[in-house]
């Protein structure tokens, strides 16, 4: 694979700061190395206390090798490259030490981490048009790891999408989750579960195979704010309200309350957005990276900005994580503040989603006009639910990456309209989806 790649939405910097800039970097698919490198020593993981029986093989698994037990040579299993980029020091292993199933599993370990991931990737399957599919597997690892999607077209093109995320097990455990195969991409997929921290990460026994439609009674559009800039209270709301909608909005409370600084709906017009009724909703105080910071931190965040948000008149019944930056403990602790939580993981959500891990379209500089009618495409042909996430609304698209043309979204709401969708609040949607 080529080194050198532009990521179209690895979306955990789906929110910026007050200097915009993307949280992470752009990933790039690395070449496979012609060795691997250098051992880098990692913690030892614990065995599971009662050992875990295999699954069954499943029928119509479209992963080659899914319990990476055939041998291609001596260091690698056959239809798996390991894969590497960016500043780190990595070390890709095909491992036998307590396997979930089988003999053999696979071992990513990550020291001396600057930037970049390090992962091993499956041989790419077309998947059907418009089908739902279920990704699985059994991983150890100390901390968190994450889910992306890679899109390899025939033209050469090449996308990625972060739609999953897994949490610290030190015994073997299940990840597994759903998403939808649409056609606005002509893609090769592959699912890359990986590692962009210090520490290690293991997997086994993988599965990708087409799963059923889970469809809410109707398809549902959220159209969501991030940060509070003025465009979104103004130009955004008015939009909205000429069609009888409501819009979901997720303040900083630091941004509210910066002096001097026009960009930023301060705390009148807030007020103003409120009385209109539309959903107000927290996204932290400061805007930090939540999975960085200590428990005690957290909570504060958390804190501090339902409190303010309930002192100017509405209990945030939902959160967006800045970032999109979640961890285990930052998950637990936004439970005992909210009913939902609104992450930057990418994809639809039908009757199986998680209130605390709804999944968003981000709207970027890079997303086109023909992308966001898909999505609602989508939406209505599987009774699902999506969630769109804007920023800043200018004239231009400026050079701030989550800028949209005031009239690209003229031309979405205007799409959602002919299409006769429901629009909602996500506090709305999440009733319907509960019920």
């Amino acid at each position: 694979m080529q080194r050198s790649l532009l990521l179209l939405c690895l979306v955990l910097a789906a929110c910026a700061q007050p200097t915009p800039q993307p949280a992470q970097p752009s990933p790039k698919p690395s070449e496979s190395p012609s060795a691997l490198p250098s051992a880098v020593s990692s913690a030892v993981p614990e065995a599971s206390a009662t050992p875990l029986l295999p699954l069954s093989a499943a029928e119509g698994n479209l992963i080659a090798n899914p319990g990476v037990e055939i041998a291609s040579g001596v260091a690698r299993p056959e239809d798996w490259t390991p894969d590497f980029w960016g500043t780190q020091s990595a070390n890709l292993a095909w491992e036998s030490s307590e396997p979930f199933s089988g003999k053999k599993y696979l071992s990513v370990s990550v020291q001396d981490y600057v930037e970049g991931d390090a992962k091993w990737i499956f041989k790419a399957q077309k998947l059907q048009e418009n089908s739902w599919y279920e990704y699985s597997d059994y991983y150890r690892s100390d901390g968190r790891s994450r889910m992306i999607w890679g899109c390899s077209t025939d033209s050469g093109q090449r996308f990625f999408r972060t739609v999953w995320q897994t949490h610290q097990s030190k015994s073997w455990a299940q990840n597994k989750f759903r998403f939808y195969s649409s056609s606005f991409r002509d893609c090769n997929i592959t699912m890359m579960h990986v590692l962009d921290r210090n520490g290690y990460l293991h997997t086994d026994h993988h599965q990708m195979v087409k799963t059923t439609p889970m469809p809410l009674k109707r398809p549902l559009v959220s159209i969501t704010f991030d940060d509070i800039w003025t465009s979104s209270v103004t130009v955004g709301a008015a939009e909205l309200e000429k069609r009888g909608w409501k819009g979901s909005y997720y303040i900083t409370g630091k941004y509210a309350r910066l002096p001097n600084a026009p960009q930023y709906a301060h705390v009148d017009e807030i007020k103003k957005i409120m009385a209109a009724g539309h959903e107000i909703g927290s996204h932290s105080n400061t805007h930090p990276l939540m999975a960085t910071l200590t428990n005690n931190d957290v909570i504060a965040e958390l804190q501090s900005n339902y409190d303010y948000l309930k002192f100017l008149g509405k209990t945030p019944e939902g959160i967006a994580y800045p970032f999109g930056d979640f961890s285990d403990q930052v998950e637990t602790e936004t439970k005992r503040f909210h009913q939902y939580a609104r992450t930057s993981l990418v994809g639809l959500n039908d009757r199986s989603a998680d209130p605390f891990r709804l999944r968003i379209v981000p709207v970027t500089t890079e997303t086109t006009t023909s992308e966001l009618f898909t999505w609602v495409e989508d939406a209505e042909k599987t009774s699902t639910w999506v969630i769109f996430l804007f920023h800043d609304l200018q004239p231009g698209v400026g050079d701030f990456t989550y800028t949209t043309p005031v009239t690209q979204y003229i031309q979405l709401l205007d799409y959602i309209e002919r299409k006769k969708l429901a629009v909602v609040p996500v506090n709305q949607g999440l009733k319907e989806l509960k019920n």
